[in-house]
């Protein structure tokens, strides 16, 4: 599906991707967080690094970016939520992981910052991804 949306409007992936992280620089966010990813981030994140996704943006690992996890995320927000954003739509609303006893669960809920209220969409990460960054193109 990647392939079929970059052969159709390659300009949308032509914007600066960070590099991709390695495994040790997961486990240092997952330690400095308390938590751990679900396995479809982890990979996401070893095979296209993060940044700029089509239309939307996936919070990455590379502390050089813009979208690097640990400037856009605070311990706070994700203690007082119990969730950890992971895309985001650059309206203000996020998406991410709900996390149960510090375990993010593989589904994605989304993040509405107006209402500050979450809802389930029953989608694993890389559905959403699909659905949000690569339909509309």
């Amino acid at each position: 599906m990647m392939q079929k949306a970059k052969n159709k409007n390659p300009k949308l992936f032509e914007l600066d991707s960070d590099c991709k992280p390695t495994t040790e620089d997961i486990d240092l966010i997952e330690e400095y967080y308390n938590i751990v990813f679900p396995t479809s981030y982890k990979e996401f994140l070893l095979q296209y690094g993060g940044g700029y996704f089509a239309y939307t943006v996936v919070y990455f690992l590379d502390s050089y970016g813009s979208f690097y996890a640990k400037n856009n995320v605070s311990i706070e927000f994700i203690n007082n939520n119990n969730f950890f954003p992971v895309i985001d739509f650059e309206t203000g609303d996020l998406a991410g992981f709900k996390i149960d006893n510090g375990i993010c669960k593989d589904t994605i809920v989304l993040y509405s910052h107006e209402e500050k209220i979450m809802s389930d969409t029953k989608l694993n990460f890389y559905n959403v991804l699909r659905k949000y960054g690569l339909e509309l193109s």
